[in-house]
């Protein structure tokens, strides 16, 4: 069948085939795992999808600390590609930041918000990926390597965890950390949320109509 043959092409064929169809969205990032993660969501809730990846930047905290934070990184990013110029105005975009919260004293977790806008339809959903228990000595190195004057203080540190777990463990990537502390890589972390995600815009939109008329 179709089905069996694309699964056997690498994933790069696979997602271009996969593309097109009523869904086109731009993730503020080019970070690999992020972007396939929600392609790969997208494209499963869909069935097709566009997905592209383009870098943006907050204006928060390097390690944003908190939900507050993590949504509103998330949310920056959208805010700051759409000033940007560089996308259409009416332009689905998706957005990933990673947060760190103290759910308990010292009992750190790293959790990451995807959040999608969708300014055509009003939509305006965020989901969270699983929480992954931190070490409490990375967050502290982190916190240490914070300047007392760091003007972004208010919404989290100046280093990120990823950072200080690489500092500790050279051998562990800064970016993909979390394969190596948690056994889970970030492109699955992100897939689950994107998932979530995908299925929340799909209820809260009109493309479940597309599917009606046969």
């Amino acid at each position: 069948s179709v089905e069996t043959m694309i699964t056997t092409l690498d994933p790069g064929m696979k997602a271009v085939i996969y593309s097109g169809g009523d869904v086109d969205v731009i993730i503020t990032t080019t970070n690999d795992e992020v972007v396939s993660g929600v392609r790969q969501a997208f494209q499963e809730v869909f069935g097709k999808a566009t997905v592209n990846g383009v870098e943006s930047r907050s204006d928060i905290a390097v390690q944003p600390v908190g939900f507050m934070s993590g949504l509103n990184g998330a949310g920056n990013k959208i805010m700051n590609l759409r000033n940007s110029g560089s996308v259409h105005e009416r332009q689905t975009l998706v957005s990933y930041e990673g947060f760190i919260h103290e759910i308990f004293t010292d009992q750190w977790f790293f959790i990451g918000c995807l959040t999608l806008k969708d300014p055509l339809r009003n939509i305006d959903v965020s989901t969270f990926t699983q929480a992954i228990p931190l070490n409490p000595a990375f967050v502290q190195l982190a916190q240490e390597f914070t300047p007392t004057d760091y003007d972004l203080r208010w919404s989290g540190l100046a280093v990120s965890v990823g950072e200080t777990i690489n500092r500790s463990l050279p051998h562990v990537h800064p970016t993909f950390w979390h394969k190596d502390i948690a056994g889970v890589t970030l492109r699955t972390m992100v897939y689950q949320a994107a998932i979530a995600l995908a299925t929340l815009y799909k209820n809260n939109s009109n493309f479940h109509h597309f599917h009606h008329h046969h």
